[in-house]
């Protein structure tokens, strides 16, 4: 995971497709000004795999701004994906945090359509990618060459699968491995391990937990992916649209985190 100085349009991964301000009922909005004007608060999930990574961030961005962080946890209102980058949230949930709870909504995948009138968004902070892994000394030379002999698993729905899949039926049949998509990422590892599929496409930051939780069983090396490409995914973070003077001071702050090599060592620190 390195660093991304890219521009472009962002949504949010896995949310949907662009859309007005979401209809929520009234009494639900509970916003009012809040007294702390040296305060900058932070909506974070309380169980996100990038938790961690995210509180630091946060604390560093407040702290180049010499303002008081304050991190608002929020819990998952739906089924969070094991060592995922998914959020668990509809648009009405980030609606409503950022309404009642915070003014930056950390964690947020970049790419693609804008997702409405109410919703902006920071310039890119990091970048992550998908990997190609094979058990150890059971690598083929690389994706290209694998065949149709051999298989490769991925986390159904994410970028790198919906890729593939795109990838794969450029090719022949003769020439195409099989997929076979899996519900989350701790499922596709435990696939890998068990010799059920011969290979994984597998979102990189995932592998320190894998790692963690199945130990020595999880012995495996990198594969070219040659001539496929997997997404890169950036990373940033979201605030409500017309909030343009946090907008601002927080690109500053990340501006000036980036030049300091801040957030490089963030990264690395993480193991991201």
């Amino acid at each position: 995971m390195m660093r991304s100085a890219l521009a472009g349009i962002f949504l949010i991964a896995g949310m949907g497709t662009a859309m007005a301000q979401p209809m929520v009922a009234p009494e639900l909005v509970q916003r009012t000004l809040r007294a702390g004007e040296n305060r900058l608060s932070f909506c974070i999930g309380a169980e996100a795999y990038l938790h961690d990574f995210e509180v630091e961030l946060a604390n560093a961005i407040a702290s180049a701004l010499l303002l008081e962080p304050v991190i608002f946890e929020y819990p998952p209102l739906n089924s969070l994906r094991p060592y995922d980058y998914t959020i668990g949230h509809e648009f009405e949930d980030v609606y409503l945090l950022l309404t009642n709870d915070c003014d930056v909504f950390m964690g947020m995948t970049l790419a693609g359509d804008p997702v409405g009138n109410w919703l902006d968004f920071s310039q890119p902070i990091y970048e992550t990618r998908f990997v190609l892994v094979a058990q150890e000394g059971e690598a083929p030379a690389s994706l290209g060459a694998a065949g149709h002999d051999m298989s490769v698993g991925t986390r159904l729905g994410s970028d790198g699968d919906l890729r593939l899949l795109t990838f794969l039926q450029s090719l022949p049949e003769s020439q195409r491995p099989r997929r076979f998509p899996f519900n989350d990422n701790r499922v596709l590892a435990r696939n890998l391990i068990e010799g059920n599929v011969d290979m994984a496409l597998i979102w990189e930051p995932a592998i320190r937990g894998i790692a963690e939780e199945f130990g020595d069983a999880w012995d495996v090396e990198q594969v070219d992916m040659a001539p496929f490409q997997t997404p890169v995914l950036p990373f940033g973070v979201a605030y409500l649209r017309g909030n343009s003077f946090v907008r601002e001071i927080v690109d500053q702050a990340i501006v000036s985190l980036e030049s300091q090599g801040v957030i490089d060592t963030l990264v690395e620190d993480y193991l991201l």
